[in-house]
């Protein structure tokens, strides 16, 4: 229960990851949490790959698109709230803290920012031109970023901006999720979930055309010494094709809401369904005999 309140947690956070530019201030949202960043307070945006470990760590490894937490740095704590790898990630650096984040179409996000900003540069520090939108785009073409693809619309300073979905080439309205789940589209999901289906269907047809053969009385607990001590009917064996379809009806469902967001979290949850139906067919073998 701990491990499914912590995943549900996660997947929580992940639907809700957004950020929302404004005219005054960038608002960095995750799980409930907001960071408000006033848009004069920004001193630099640079590639995050400059100052952050390229590798993931912990339980980030085994989530590919899914960043959150702080990494300590040369220049100070950084706070990342992305969904690609720091190589495609944004920092905001200001005087007290950083943000790593990866906005779904990251030169439009920088057009808007610089245009907000420039407008409120401090004239005793800095210049114009230092946010005019080239100027700032330079610095990431020069990091090896191919700056042209996202923009594919004219930026809008008031439009929020999703983070990155799960590859460059998703095109999500500012500040809106998907619309339609893609899983049909994805043919390793797609096979998960015909795979599943099919060792459902097998396993009810099995109890139903053996079920006259199952003994009277189900042995379902021994003790420490290997002797039954506790039984059940026989018409009890039909919980566990039950709660396999349970299972696969649940995990196709949440599949469906979460691969909007991460397609990997849509394969793991209809894996899992395979990973219960094989425990399943083990309970039922060591039931029967």
């Amino acid at each position: 229960m701990g491990l499914a309140a912590i995943f549900g947690y996660l997947l929580y956070g992940y639907a809700t990851m957004r950020y929302e530019l404004t005219a005054d201030q960038l608002t960095i949202r995750w799980a409930g949490r907001r960071h408000e960043i006033p848009i004069g307070a920004v001193q630099q945006i640079v590639p995050a790959v400059e100052r952050l470990d390229p590798n993931p760590t912990g339980w980030q490894r085994f989530w590919p698109g899914y960043y959150v937490g702080e990494q300590a740095t040369l220049s100070g704590l950084v706070t990342v709230v992305a969904t690609l790898r720091a190589r495609r990630q944004l920092l905001l650096v200001t005087r007290d803290y950083q943000f790593a984040i990866s906005p779904e179409r990251p030169v439009l996000f920088l057009e808007a920012f610089a245009q907000l900003r420039g407008s409120v540069v401090d004239e005793s520090t800095e210049t114009v031109a230092d946010w005019q939108p080239a100027s700032l785009t330079a610095r990431f073409v020069e990091a090896g970023w191919t700056t042209s693809y996202p923009a594919t619309r004219p930026a809008k300073a008031d439009a929020g901006m999703t983070a990155a979905g799960r590859s460059s080439a998703q095109v999500i309205e500012a500040g809106q999720p998907a619309a339609l789940p893609r899983l049909w589209s994805d043919p390793v999901a797609a096979r998960l979930l015909i795979a599943a289906l099919i060792l459902d269907i097998a396993l009810t047809l099995f109890v139903l055309v053996r079920y006259d053969t199952f003994p009277q009385t189900l042995a379902i607990h021994w003790d420490r010494s290997g002797v039954a001590d506790r039984f059940a009917p026989t018409r009890q064996i039909w919980t566990i094709p039950l709660i396999t379809w349970l299972v696969t009806i649940a995990n196709f469902a949440f599949a469906w809401f979460v691969d909007g967001f991460d397609r990997f979290a849509a394969r793991f949850l209809l894996s899992a369904s395979l990973v219960v139906e094989f425990a399943a067919l083990i309970a039922l073998y060591w039931l029967i005999h």
